[in-house]
């Protein structure tokens, strides 16, 4: 054979190795992250709210990438399927990721690298570019939980071929939309307390409780539900009335009499009016529609499943007029707007024993061991409750 046929062939042959050499695998480990701008103890790592949006958390990550060639980066997607690279460079519904952070190259990686995430960037919808912001809170479009996955992404910057397959990713949960406050408030009376009840709000449904809050009656703060200020009605200036000069004695004709010109002003504009359900149910802390404001008494909640109803906590003063309002939380410990304000009085509620003792009733000592008491409709209860005592023991 001659050499240059030799050399041909083993040319093909060079390209028939590298055409069947495997790709580069790499391998990709991360730790749990820490978190920072979050507000509250024990919080979970994977479950993130509103305020959390809106405080601009951050997470760190420990990643390490061991086996990339150099041609190799890292990033770190957020979505569904972000190991496939269509549904990172899609458009439309084709795209199902969002890019959290820029290339940076995995294959100087030295023992792990901190790699910082914005929860704003973890939450952007898909098709959004650039960097997310305190606005992005308010983009998203379902309700309830969110869950997303994050992926750790390492793939060959020339070719965009994967180089990490089957990497363990990172699953969250998220709900950065306060739940709707109840409607349709009325208060009942307790013994130092208030009964309130409601209709729960449509469409929630990670709703985890209803938060009470209570204020003593009082005029509602500037802005709040006190009745608008009429507007000014001005009229317009009343025309002088003028008449021409008379004719002179030459015969001339006299001259025509002036025009009265009169201008009536336009009424001014009645300012708007905000009526309460009760005009008399005020609150200089409690604001529908409102966070509640330093000064309103957190009285109580009440478990949102299947709840149409509640008691506060007894720390109201019976004989004083209150006001209540009620909050949603959702499950991410969102919590809403204060609802629509109701009024109750808290009463001293006389129990079953109470009002026995209070009608003389001498039970003591035991189940069966009451006392007659001394007059009216207790003492035939009384009466009753000694007869059937009398019968159990005759059976015994």
């Amino acid at each position: 054979m001659s050499l240059f046929r030799l050399f041909v062939v083993s040319i093909l042959l060079a390209g028939i190795g590298l055409s069947a050499r495997p790709a580069r695998a790499a391998s990709v480990t991360w730790g749990l992250p820490t978190w920072e701008n979050r507000e509250g103890t024990n919080l979970r790592l994977d479950l993130l709210n509103r305020q959390d949006c809106l405080n601009d958390a951050t997470a760190t990550f420990a990643v390490s990438v061991v086996g990339a060639s150099s041609s190799a980066v890292l990033e770190l997607w957020a979505g569904t399927n972000c190991d496939t690279l269509a549904n990172r460079t899609g458009s439309g519904a084709a795209k199902t990721c969002t890019q959290l952070t820029d290339s940076v190259s995995a294959y100087n990686i030295v023992g792990s690298l901190p790699v910082k995430v914005r929860f704003q960037n973890m939450v952007k919808p898909f098709d959004a570019s650039g960097e997310g912001s305190a606005a992005t809170c308010d983009l998203e479009k379902s309700s309830g939980l969110v869950t997303r996955t994050l992926y750790f992404v390492v793939y060959d910057s020339g070719s965009t071929e994967s180089q990490a397959t089957g990497t363990k990713q990172w699953t969250f949960k998220y709900d950065v939309k306060a739940p709707a406050p109840p409607t349709k408030i009325s208060a009942g009376s307790g013994e130092q307390s208030l009964v309130p009840h409601f209709t729960p709000p449509s469409g929630e449904t990670n709703l985890l409780r209803y938060r009470f809050y209570c204020s003593e009656v009082g005029s509602p703060p500037a802005g709040g539900d006190d009745p608008g200020t009429a507007g000014t009605s001005t009229g317009g200036t009343t025309g002088t009335d003028v008449d021409a000069a008379a004719g002179a004695d030459s015969g001339d004709a006299a001259g025509s009499g002036g025009t009265t010109t009169t201008s009536t002003g336009t009424a001014g504009t009645a300012g708007t009016t905000t009526t309460p359900t009760d005009p008399n149910c005020t609150s200089t802390v409690l604001v529908p529609g409102k966070a509640p404001a330093t000064g309103a008494i957190d009285c109580g909640e009440v478990g949102a499943q299947g709840s149409s109803s509640g008691e506060t906590r007894p720390v109201l003063e019976n004989g004083t007029t209150y006001v209540v309002a009620i909050a949603a939380e959702d499950t991410a410990y969102n919590v809403g707007v204060l609802s629509a304000l109701a009024c109750g009085t808290p009463q001293d509620v006389t129990g079953f024993y109470e009002a026995y003792r209070e009608a003389g009733g001498q039970a003591g000592g035991g189940y069966c061991s009451f006392g007659p008491p001394r007059r009216g409709a207790w003492g035939a209860l009384s009466a009753l409750l000694v007869a059937a005592c009398a019968l159990l023991r005759r059976r015994r």
